[in-house]
Order: structure tokens, then C-alpha cells, then sequence
């Protein structure tokens, strides 16, 4: 995409402790440093109640504190204002508060999902199916009755993918990820079977497709769009179960839906999609919000332009 990255690790005399992908952002509303979902730590600690913290230990405050320095550092010399970091930390007292001892603050918008539903696929799929919602399970049977057909691309290309996600984001009024991202994302997963496209077609037109990425034991849920002119067909509950038993063929254990609203606002424009992801019987992980470190007093004026992008998103 054209952003400068760093790819780092912190040792530990000569064992790695941890690693971390940090891209420069160099934007309209500000120049800053990302670590996207990381860093990824070897030192993360089990608390009393079996959660996953980044807690206390002097270890994990050192390794942070080494990461840290170095990126302040780059962000010196490149002159970013910030540094934003959006980790794969449970949404805890123990994470939230070895954040602020380090001096961040939380980001006025969100980079990545900070929530995201979970589906346990290493069951049976006759326990998938009596797990799930009634009416999920009702409507994956009607669609098969109706005759919705869900097919892989091969070689995976997205071109309906972009074309229904594009008049959903025409009807719906909201901002897409651009074309360029998506067909990069599926030029570079794509020769190692990392990632499939999902069509669903209803007498002879897609109506539904999603990307779903493939990594380790885990199956991403990461991009989905539909568009049908009849009501009665709901082709994504279909879409969906198909890519829960590829998933299943492929050795994953957990099929991650990427992305749910907030519980305490029904009004929020995830809620539909979370309520529909919901029916597959998944449950919920909450993570910590973007967390930034100010550099300069020009990370202000990115923080007032983010908080009203927020509001006027309805986030």
C-alpha cells in the first residue's frame, strides 16, 4: 500500500520476547506511528480468573518499555506526532492499567475491531447446527430448499465481492475499504490457500460473497457484502455455514466473525451485523482500545478531527 513499515523484535539476552509490525501513517489528519494488533509478547501471564493479562511483571513492563524508546525514537527522526497501538489485550483492569503506568491514553476512534464474537468449530456439525439460534438454523435450511448456491473462486479474484460491497456502501452511505486493498490483500494471501472467496448465488446472480482469511487454526470472517432485490432470500446464513465447514475441512478450531458492536449501544451501526453472527452460536472477546502515546501537541489536532469522525459515524 505504500506506507513505510518496521518489523522489530525485543530479545531477551539472545531469546526472542516479542515482535512487533509498525507501519507509518502518514494521513490527512495526522502523521503517527501504528502497531496493529501487537505487539505480540512471549510474556503474557495467566490472572486468578484464567484471563490473558500483559500485567505487572517487571518483564513485560521492561520489554514494553524497550519498544517504546526505540519507536520514540523513529518517531523523532520521521517527526510523528504520535504512536497508536491497537493490542490483542483482553479488555481488563490488569492491560488497561499497564497502559496508562506507560503513559497512553485512549484513542478517540478505532482502528481494527475492538470486540469480536468467537464460534468454537471443533464440535460436530450436527452440535454447530443445534447451537445456533433457531432462526439461523431455520434460514440455512430454507436457502438450501431455495436453491442458493455458495461456490469458491478459483483463482480468488473478488470482483463480485467489490461490486455488491460497493452498492451496499452506495445504499448504507458508509466508507470502504478501497479496491487497491482488497485485491492486494488477496494477491498476497492468496498463493498459499490463505484466503477464499465465498460467492452465493441466487438463480444465476451473486447476491452474497465474503472473503475469509485462513491462518494457523483460525478462519477470519474479514470481508462481506449482499445485495438481493428479493427479501425472502437471505443467502449470507448460507454463505456463512459454508465457510464454517470449509473452515472445518481445513483442520481450523475457531471461526472468528471479526468484529461486534458494542453491548451497551443498540443504536450503533454493527449492531445488525453483530446480531446476525450472534445466531451461529458465537461468543464474545473484548479487546483494548487503540491506546495512544502523544509525542507533540500536533496529536491534538488529530484527536479533534478522529472524535468527530466518531460522532458523526455514530461510533
Amino acid at each position: 500500500m505504500g506506507d513505510k513499515v518496521w518489523r522489530l523484535g525485543v530479545y531477551e539476552g539472545e531469546e526472542l520476547a516479542g515482535v512487533a509490525l509498525i507501519v507509518g501513517i502518514d494521513a490527512k489528519r495526522g502523521r503517527f506511528l501504528f502497531v496493529p494488533h501487537g505487539p505480540i509478547v512471549s510474556l503474557k501471564v495467566k490472572s486468578q480468573n484464567g484471563t490473558s493479562s500483559l500485567q505487572t511483571t517487571a518483564k513485560v513492563k521492561s520489554f514494553y518499555g524497550y519498544l517504546i524508546a526505540y519507536l520514540q525514537n523513529i518517531a523523532k527522526n520521521e517527526n510523528y506526532s504520535f504512536i497508536r497501538i491497537s493490542p490483542l489485550a483482553e479488555r481488563i483492569e490488569e492491560n488497561k492499567e499497564l497502559f496508562e503506568e506507560l503513559g497512553f491514553r485512549k484513542s478517540p476512534i478505532h482502528m481494527h475491531a475492538e470486540s469480536t464474537l468467537l464460534l468454537d468449530i471443533t464440535k460436530t456439525e450436527e452440535e454447530l447446527l443445534k447451537n445456533m439460534r433457531k432462526t439461523t438454523r431455520y434460514l440455512i435450511k430454507k436457502m438450501e430448499k431455495e436453491g442458493v448456491e455458495v461456490e469458491t473462486e478459483n483463482p480468488p479474484r473478488g470482483e463480485y465481492f467489490l461490486e455488491l460491497q460497493k452498492k451496499v456502501a452506495e445504499r448504507k452511505h458508509f466508507i470502504v475499504f478501497s479496491e487497491k486493498q482488497i485485491k492486494n490483500e488477496i494477491k498476497i494471501f492468496a498463493p498459499d490457500g490463505e484466503i477464499a472467496v465465498f460467492n452465493a448465488s441466487h438463480g444465476g446472480k451473486v447476491v452474497a460473497s465474503a472473503l475469509i482469511i485462513f491462518y494457523g487454526h483460525r478462519a477470519f470472517y474479514y470481508q462481506a457484502a449482499s445485495y438481493c432485490e428479493n427479501k425472502n432470500i437471505s443467502a449470507p446464513y448460507l454463505l456463512v455455514w459454508r465457510a464454517i465447514q470449509e473452515a472445518k475441512r481445513r483442520g481450523c478450531k475457531i471461526f472468528d466473525f471479526y468484529g461486534a458492536s458494542p453491548i451497551d449501544k443498540p443504536n450503533h451501526p454493527w449492531a445488525g451485523p453483530t446480531l446476525f453472527k450472534q445466531g451461529f452460536g458465537s461468543y464474545r472477546v473484548d479487546y483494548l482500545p487503540a491506546q495512544d502515546l502523544v509525542l507533540n501537541w500536533r496529536y491534538w489536532i488529530t484527536y479533534l478531527i478522529e472524535t468527530a469522525r466518531r460522532i458523526k459515524r455514530g461510533f
